[in-house]
């Protein structure tokens, strides 16, 4: 029965052993196949990191001035560049040579390593706990590999491409109104992605509540039937047709309107088609407040 037992976990770690070691092997000539998609990718995300913090860095001014009326707003636009910031960064940790070969090679050896001193030692507590380092490892080195795989394909299935961030005027994404006013609304629409736009068409949905006012700029279409924004005024915005938006290029966007007769938050729905992007959905807040007498 115990020559059973031993034999059982020599065959495990044997498994083990010769799982580490096609792991080793293909780790490297993987790393060579995607080295210039990682390359690609690694640049994009320095870049991504370095635009977010000229982004932070200037919505933190904002709001050390003694100016800005939006601290609220503004913190919650500095948390989610913050967000991003460290989001980017973890994807360039497994970018860099040290992430993509590295740490799987250093985990995959080490699970090898775990794997031959349990064929080498007797039957005991201790060949268990061998065993289970050597599983934890091949699974940490799996993650590793698995991660930079996904951010490879990420890269060949999407080349670079237009993408658009959109804001008002005031550089958050909540704009206030008083009760029944009308106002002129700015926003700003920028073309943060790697390439070029093309025949770029914004669409904006405003509440049925809201009067929107016909401008020469902008076409405005009552939406009717099924459709997903019922009784919706869907306001078109024709940017520069035929020509491009180019990557940075910030153009602004008025629209006009008077706001609900009931104080409380709506959000805008906002779609931005271009025809070598597709469409992207963006979210807008308009908060209608009373004034104060």
């Amino acid at each position: 029965m115990r020559g059973d037992c031993v034999g059982d976990i020599a065959q495990v770690f044997i498994i083990l052993a010769y799982l580490a070691i096609a792991l080793i092997s293909v780790t490297v000539p993987t790393y060579a196949i995607s080295v210039s998609y990682i390359g690609r990718e690694a640049a994009r995300t320095s870049e991504i990191i370095k635009k977010r913090r000229e982004e932070l860095k200037d919505k933190l001014a904002e709001l050390t001035s003694k100016e800005s009326p939006k601290t609220k707003e503004l913190k919650g636009e500095i948390k989610r560049y913050e967000e991003r910031i460290e989001e980017a960064k973890a994807n360039l940790s497994f970018l860099s040579v040290k992430g993509a070969v590295g740490y799987p090679l250093l985990l995959f050896s080490l699970a090898l390593t775990f794997s031959v001193l349990g064929t080498c030692i007797p039957v005991s507590q201790n060949t268990e706990m061998f065993l289970l380092f050597g599983i934890i490892f091949v699974g940490l080195g799996l993650a590793c590999l698995g991660r930079t795989l996904i951010s490879v394909e990420r890269v060949a299935l999407n080349p670079p491409s237009p993408k658009f961030e959109i804001e008002f005027e005031s550089g958050t994404t909540v704009e206030k109104i008083g009760v029944g006013k009308r106002k002129e609304i700015s926003l700003i629409f920028t073309n943060v992605g790697e390439d070029l736009a093309e025949n770029v068409r914004l669409i904006m949905f405003f509440p049925p509540e809201f009067d929107v006012i016909e401008k020469k700029s902008y076409d405005i279409f009552k939406q009717t039937g099924d459709v997903r924004y019922p009784n919706y005024n869907a306001v078109h915005y024709d940017l520069f047709l035929p020509a491009c938006v180019y990557v940075n290029d910030a153009p602004m966007f008025e629209v006009s309107l008077i706001a609900p007769r009931r104080a409380r938050k709506y959000e805008i729905p906002v779609y931005i088609d271009a025809r070598n992007m597709g469409r992207s959905e963006h979210r807008l807040v308009i908060e209608v407040v009373e004034e104060k007498r």
